[in-house]
């Protein structure tokens, strides 16, 4: 009997190797340009990476996917937070929790150890650069695969490996998206297999930084709009009589369940509470007072991105080097600027009906600018301007510089003839290759852990496992943070506690919106259950009747004096001798 047609009796004889190869490549392509991350990821498990601060809090939340207390929502947001908020209103949080469940069950299966953490986010950040290599060959071959990575690299050399394998979700959010900025590429030519894809990127982003919210609303809007006009010329130019419905029904409700379980978590916290978090966020938007960065310093980093050497291309890890991103750029940086920028347009205009694919190109790059530089110009100043709030300039400044030169280089090569074009062909493949290979090792070899961050997870480690083993028993214990120089140790202490077995809550007055968040979901009666106060000795804390030393470790980064105390009081239990 014979194979259908399309079946594998069918194929042509060059099919098979030619996928074979490009498979090899896009491997080739997804390991090289991982190196950063793996490398961060290897140093972070050979120091005994312990999470603190907020990624103690996201650990803690990643924990709870998998129990009766799911978070419904992301992590909290500082956005509008004042110190006069009142502590009993659950304070606006990020969208949603995607980036708890993309780690939760690497996290379970290692018995919450932190090492989990790390594999499951680098099974995410590995394959997230596997999408984007696979539609970048969809859209533009080998060749256009290797230009669009070599920036890209270039951007993840300057965030350093350290911030490439944090799983702090401003930091979790950038490789998903670059991988946005392609899936949007991909539907703005036509592709509706780039559907369920992007929506996952949009939620994703979006869920993990309340910050990037108008980016992507940008993105998808550009996304949503390029699809249908592609999808219209596509129908008229092939009188297309109902077959292109019907194919591409599978993708949109592959979409609607996409969207549905990205943000049904979110609805039913809308549905369920009074104020929801959206009320919340767009209450403390609205009333967030202060200055901003502004729509003219924001146009200062734009220009600094295009118009000079562009920042993403080389390490800014100071608050003092991204806050002069702010300041106004030379006359040489600002006229390179517009005329690449009026360059920019006028091609996207041309090529509206003349060139679609350069079209869909042109125009994701400039609505990933103009979504950073709305995003940048809404930042308030009271926080200062760190450079990770500036960061979806790394990613959409690399993909700009991309898109610009892919254009530039699809309009000249037919001008090139003969033996120039032929020996360009072997040439560009070969120097994007090295210069990919160049960007990937120093990505690897570049900015990694110091000394303190190994310092506060070896001090995360000690208290925590010696605190456990003295605790008279596994809780629960209302847990206390009376600290200065301590905060994100003290976090990590408290998780590091969880997960050995202690039962720790938190007091229902909060004094912070992350314990606030935490005491949602867990609850707490301080009347009934044992105390641990975490104290260092800059904070003056004197011990009280009833408290007893269960554990101390002193040393720090800078070597000064730096103490960490755990005490336990229980109006229960008879009085101990301090």
């Amino acid at each position: 009997m014979k194979d259908e047609p399309g079946g594998p009796a069918t194929l042509r004889p060059d099919r098979a190797p030619t996928r074979v190869r490009t498979a090899r490549f896009a491997i080739a392509l997804v390991v090289v340009a991982s190196l950063p991350v793996l490398a961060g990821v290897a140093e972070r498990l050979n120091d005994g990476w312990q999470p603190q601060g907020d990624e103690a809090v996201i650990a803690w939340l990643t924990r709870d996917v998998l129990t009766s207390d799911s978070p419904l929502l992301g992590m909290p947001t500082t956005i509008g937070h004042t110190a006069d908020d009142d502590a009993e209103v659950s304070p606006p949080h990020h969208w949603g929790p995607m980036q708890f469940w993309v780690l939760a069950v690497p996290q379970r299966l290692a018995s919450d150890n932190p090492a989990g953490l790390q594999a499951g986010l680098l099974a995410f950040e590995v394959a997230t650069v596997a999408g984007i290599v696979v539609f970048a060959l969809r859209r533009s071959g080998r060749l256009g695969t290797l230009a669009l990575l070599v920036p890209l690299t270039a951007a993840m050399w300057s965030l350093g490996r350290t911030t490439l394998s944090s799983i702090w979700n401003p930091d979790v959010s950038l490789l998903p998206l670059a991988f946005l900025l392609v899936t949007v590429w991909s539907l703005a030519e036509g592709d509706s297999a780039a559907l369920p894809f992007a929506a996952v990127a949009a939620s994703f982003v979006a869920q993990s930084n309340i910050l990037y919210t108008p980016l992507v609303a940008v993105l998808v809007a550009w996304g949503a709009a390029g699809f249908a006009i592609s999808r219209r010329e596509s129908h008229d130019g092939d009188g297309d009589d109902g077959g292109g419905r019907t194919r591409l029904r599978r993708p949109i409700v592959a979409t609607c369940v996409v969207l549905l379980v990205c943000w049904g978590s979110v609805l039913i916290e809308e549905i369920a509470n009074r104020p929801g978090n959206v009320e919340r966020v767009l209450q403390h938007a609205l009333d967030e007072g202060g200055d901003h960065v502004g729509l003219t310093r924001a146009t200062h980093v734009l220009a600094r991105a295009v118009g000079g050497v562009p920042f993403w291309s080389h390490p800014l890890d100071s608050d003092r080097a991204a806050l002069g991103l702010l300041a106004r750029p030379s006359l040489a940086t600002a006229t390179l600027a517009i005329g690449l920028g009026v360059l920019m347009l006028t091609v996207f205009v041309r090529a509206w009906r003349r060139d679609p694919r350069g079209r869909a190109l042109l125009g994701t790059a400039l609505c990933g600018l103009a979504g950073s530089t709305l995003t940048t110009a809404r930042l308030p100043l009271s926080f200062g301007v760190p450079p990770y709030r500036l960061r979806s300039f790394w990613i959409t400044g690399s993909f700009a510089l991309f898109a610009v030169a892919w254009v530039a280089g699809r309009r000249l090569a037919p001008m090139v003839t003969g033996a120039p074009l032929a020996r360009a062909r072997r040439l560009v493949p070969a120097g994007l290759a090295i210069a990919l290979v160049a960007f990937a090792t120093l990505g690897a070899a570049g900015r990694g852990q110091t000394p303190a961050t190994r310092d506060a997870s070896a001090i995360v480690d000690d208290l925590a496992r010696t605190a456990a083993a003295d605790l008279p028993d596994d809780g629960p214990y209302l847990a206390i943070k009376n600290v200065s120089p301590l905060r994100g140790i003290a976090t990590g202490v408290l998780w590091g506690l969880e997960r050995r077995g202690i039962d720790i809550r938190f007091p229902d007055e909060a004094d912070s919106f992350a314990e606030t968040y935490l005491s949602d979901l867990h609850g707490a009666d301080g009347q009934s259950m044992p105390r641990l106060v975490l104290i260092d000795n800059a904070s003056g804390y004197e011990p009280r009747d009833g408290e007893r030393l269960v554990a101390h470790v002193e040393g720090s980064a800078r070597r000064d004096d730096l103490i960490a105390t755990l005490g336990n009081r229980s109006a229960a239990r008879s009085p101990t001798t301090p």
